[in-house]
């Protein structure tokens, strides 16, 4: 429904790159009582930004497939996350189960590629649930 809220917002967000109209909300803020909005990227500007923030992240770190749900793109550093204590089990033993070495270049693996079913509506503790 997130694309219903942008097609009747009468201040249409523009890319902070470029100036094109964004599809994406790049890394916003969340605190106990909103998300605030981050970063409105486009479709050809996002790429060049994720590709750099996650080449420069020196750890591990879980991607969920994009699905229904929030229209916005979050890092989540695991200790500052608002998940159970079971959803954060389950997350640190993902990572700790992944193999040593990407499967397609052979370099050291850091991300783990977690699919979504087909139309997911994932929120929040739904995403560690989708480990499963």
């Amino acid at each position: 429904m997130g694309w219903i809220d942008d097609i009747l917002r009468k201040d249409h967000r523009a890319c902070e790159q470029c100036g094109l109209g964004p599809t994406h909300v790049y890394d916003p803020m969340e605190t106990d009582e909103e998300i605030v909005e981050g970063t409105p990227l486009c479709n050809t500007c996002l790429p060049a930004r994720l590709a750099a923030d996650l080449t420069a992240f020196r750890g591990k770190g879980l991607l969920f497939e994009p699905a229904l749900g929030p229209v916005s793109l979050v890092f989540v550093p695991l200790d500052q996350s608002n998940w159970t204590e079971a959803s954060k089990g389950a997350v640190r033993h993902a990572l700790d189960g992944m193999g040593q070495q990407c499967q397609d270049c052979r370099r050291p693996g850091r991300f783990l590629w977690v699919a979504a079913e087909r139309d997911a509506n994932l929120w929040d503790e739904d995403w560690p649930a989708a480990l499963v």
